[in-house]
């Protein structure tokens, strides 16, 4: 399924979970960034909602990362 049809409500849910983890370990939208080899600016579309995090972005991983 391409990013532009995940249902709306899914892309929400991804964005508040994404923001949860990455407000629990303390690190700044930058430092995600930088984590997942991705723009900051991009890291915050996503959180709000406006885009989705593609399957083979890195970002949602590096969230579970010890």
């Amino acid at each position: 399924m391409s990013p532009e049809k995940i249902p709306t409500r899914t892309r929400l849910a991804l964005a508040q979970k994404m923001r949860f983890l990455r407000f629990t370990r303390g690190w700044s939208q930058e430092v995600l960034a930088e984590l997942a080899g991705l723009h900051r600016t991009y890291i915050s579309q996503i959180e709000r909602g406006r885009v989705s995090a593609a399957p083979v972005h890195p970002a949602p991983a590096a969230l579970v990362l010890p």
